[in-house]
Formats: C-alpha cells, sequence, structure tokens
C-alpha cells in the first residue's frame, strides 16, 4: 500500500514550544480539575488525530497519501485543527518526504490505533463499532466528524 515516510525536525526555543509542537501535531487530552471536585476532560484534535498513521523512529512518521497535504501545511504554517503558532518567528520545521510502502496488516493495525484515538461522547470509535445501537449523543458525535466519511 502507498505511502509517505515524513522526517521532521522542529528546532524549538527553550520552553513550552517544543510539547506545544507534538500536542498540534498528533493531539492530546487536557484534563481540568475544578474545586469543586468535578473533572472535566478535553480532547484537542492534532493534525493526525483522524488519521492512520505509524509512528517509527524519533520524528518520523508514515502517513497515507491523503495525510500527506495536511501534515505540509501544518510544517509551513503552524496552523493545526486546536492551535495556531501566533509566533512564527522561531518557527523552524525542515522537513523530509520520501514515497514507501507498507504491507496490508501493518495499515489495517494503524487504522485499528486510529479509531481508538476518534473521540465520540462517551466512548472511542472503536468502541463504538461492536456496538449494534448508539446514543444520541454518540450517534450526534459521530456525524460531527465529516472527516471520517
Amino acid at each position: 500500500m502507498l505511502a509517505y515516510l515524513v522526517r521532521y525536525r522542529f528546532r524549538a526555543p527553550p520552553g513550552y514550544s517544543y510539547q506545544r509542537f507534538f500536542r498540534a501535531l498528533y493531539g492530546y487530552t487536557q484534563v481540568v480539575k475544578k474545586s469543586n471536585g468535578k473533572t472535566y476532560i478535553y480532547r484537542r484534535p492534532g493534525v493526525l488525530t483522524y488519521y492512520p498513521y505509524i509512528h517509527g523512529a524519533k520524528n518520523t512518521i508514515i502517513i497515507p497519501p491523503e495525510a500527506l497535504p495536511p501534515v505540509i501545511n501544518f510544517f509551513k504554517t503552524g496552523k493545526n485543527p486546536c492551535h495556531e503558532f501566533e509566533d512564527l518567528s522561531s518557527w523552524n520545521v525542515s522537513y523530509y518526504i520520501e514515497q514507501t510502502s507498507i504491507d496490508p496488516s501493518t495499515a489495517l493495525k494503524a487504522i485499528i490505533e486510529a479509531t481508538k484515538r476518534i473521540r465520540l461522547a462517551s466512548m472511542s470509535l472503536y468502541d463504538a463499532a461492536s456496538l449494534s445501537t448508539l446514543s444520541p449523543e454518540d450517534y450526534a458525535a459521530l456525524l460531527s466528524h465529516k472527516e471520517l466519511f
């Protein structure tokens, strides 16, 4: 199966920028605990959240062809689904792309992992696939993921 091997390097100034870069690329979960005892969980998508990918060596990913334009756009502009790097004066991303192929079983594993990352209202898409019905909230969340269809 056709895929792209992407090697990247982000030269970050000291501080939070390096972590922000990886969160913007891969997505993350934010847990907020309030003083009243309530806990809120927010899932912040990254550029690769809705795509199957294989995380190879450090700063190396293998992605399907449809994920290549969003990744290149992110490397060039710093824009992603959840954040935008406002100060691009220190934005320094270099990358190398080469076409490669992966076997179908490896691709299937990456697809399964992607369904585990995609969240509906109360469960992952992976967990929802084994159910015969969805709650109205989960159904609405599934329909809101236009990028999946």
